[in-house]
């Protein structure tokens, strides 16, 4: 980001996207472990996201103020008309007066790392499955969480279909579809099952899987 100041006082007004770069480096493991047992039972852990970034010192800009804001009606928005509400109103920077410090220097921040834990229950010599996930992501202030359940149809090693439903944070409004074919995956968890016009998030997710090693035999078999 880069900052941009008013003409009196140097305090910040304004902030824009700069150029793309390379603003530091940093580090990522994720940890799992599965295990099977009576032969239609799976049960999974896993960690992902441990680790950090080191934010270099010309990509950090410490600002501070020593004003006071009244935010006024903010924490009051009608929920039923919150379109009626500029957040331009609220997000003033001339008006909070920061400025930046003249030193700066360089500084980590640790990644969002998640927790998820799942079961699965399987029919039909592991072609059917029917599966519960927990899943919480450690975030400031809190940690977020979900729950979400899932039936997962795989008539063959190269063919694989899930569709999934979460309940807990996303109010009974999500639901999730995933496709493999081959190597190649393809899904989402988060469609808002809302109107076009009123959904506010999606994600998608798109890989291929390359395996290594001898090839596994089937704990069916």
């Amino acid at each position: 980001l880069e900052f941009g100041y008013s003409s009196d006082g140097g305090y910040i007004d304004d902030i824009d996207f700069d150029s793309p770069g390379v603003s530091g480096y940093g580090f990522g493991i994720d940890l799992g472990a599965s295990y099977n047992f009576l032969g239609c039972i799976n049960v999974s852990a896993a960690i992902l996201d441990l680790g950090f970034i080191s934010w270099t010192k010309s990509s950090t800009t410490i600002a501070t103020t020593d004003s006071e804001h009244d935010y006024g009606d903010f924490v009051n928005i009608d929920p039923e008309h919150p379109e009626n509400y500029e957040a331009g109103d609220v997000f003033d920077f001339d008006l909070i007066q920061f400025q930046t410090e003249e030193k700066t220097k360089s500084r980590s921040t640790s990644l969002r790392s998640t927790l998820n834990l799942g079961a699965e229950y399987t029919l039909l010599n592991n072609k059917l499955g029917f599966g519960l996930l927990s899943s919480t992501q450690f975030t400031q202030p809190k940690a977020y969480s979900e729950l979400t359940l899932s039936a997962n149809y795989r008539p063959r090693n190269w063919f694989g279909a899930t569709l999934s439903y979460s309940f807990l944070h996303s109010d009974f409004e999500t639901l999730g579809i995933g496709l493999k074919l081959g190597p190649v995956f393809i899904g989402s968890d988060y469609l808002m099952t809302k109107s076009a016009g009123d959904a506010n998030r999606v994600n998608a997710y798109l890989g291929v899987s390359v395996p290594l090693g001898k090839k596994r035999l089937d704990y069916r078999r």
